[in-house]
Order: structure tokens, then sequence, then C-alpha cells
């Protein structure tokens, strides 16, 4: 058999070569059903390749919910030659961030601070964004709004 290429990197992304996740923030024109992410991200490989781009969530503890430390809420994939910059558009649908509230009988947003997580797998998340779920006022969450991603 023969090849005309190396084999992957161990660490690289499926298409054999590297990412860096750049930047992410909401985007405030979103979907009536979803909240849309933007997350900017470089081929620092040399060749060809695709990214995949997961995004789990994190929220601030409600008494007596038990809900995970963090889930995943979406993710997607692009494609980029060497050296290029792309942005790849996660959406996060509306019941991502939902809950069962057994009293009334239906699903419910908890109103607080919910983080973005951002990166390539659960086990490398090099970008965090506050995101504000649909159908929550910010004032409801203590003036917290949308953001540039923090590293």
């Amino acid at each position: 058999m023969t090849t005309t290429h190396s084999p992957a990197a161990p660490g690289s992304e499926p298409g054999g070569t590297t990412w860096r996740y750049d930047d992410a923030y909401q985007v405030l024109a979103a979907e009536a059903d979803a909240v849309r992410l933007e997350v900017d991200v470089t081929n620092t490989g040399p060749r060809r390749g695709t990214a995949t781009v997961e995004v789990y969530l994190e929220a601030e503890p409600v008494d007596g919910l038990d809900r995970p430390e963090r889930w995943l809420a979406g993710h997607t994939t692009v494609t980029a030659e060497s050296g290029t910059r792309t942005a790849a558009t996660v959406r996060l649908p509306r019941r991502t961030f939902e809950v069962w509230d057994a009293s009334r009988r239906l699903w419910t947003t908890p109103p607080v601070r919910y983080r973005a997580r951002i990166g390539r797998s659960v086990r490398e998340l090099p970008l965090t964004v506050e995101v504000v779920p649909l159908g929550v006022p910010t004032a409801r969450l203590g003036g917290a709004g949308t953001g540039r991603a923090r590293r």
C-alpha cells in the first residue's frame, strides 16, 4: 500500500491537522428556537482539515435541581485550508437549557447564569463565554450579558 501523505499526529483532528480555538460569542439576533454561537477557529497545521467544535453548558446550581455539572449542548464541524481562520456556527436548542418542573408539569428554563465551554472535546475546552438562554430576561440574571470568549 502506497500513501502520499504522512499519518496524523497524535492529538490532531481526524483531518490530520491541528486547530486553535480563537474566539466565541453569542449572536443576539438568534433564531426563535435556539441560541446561536459563532466560534472562530484557525487551522494551524500543515494541511487542509476538518475541526470538531463542541459546546458544553454549565449552569449555576439551583436548590432541589439535580443537573450534571456540564452537558453537551451542541456541536458542528468546519473545514479549512492550512493557515485559514473560519467561523463555525453552533445552535443550542431551547431544550438544552430546560429542566422538568414536576410541580408545574412542564419544561422550564431556570433563570441562572450559563457558561458555554467550547473546544474539540470535553477534555479540551479552551474557550468560555456566558450565554443568555431564550426567554430569560438578563435583568433576572443580575445584569449578565453576552460577551466575547475568555481563554
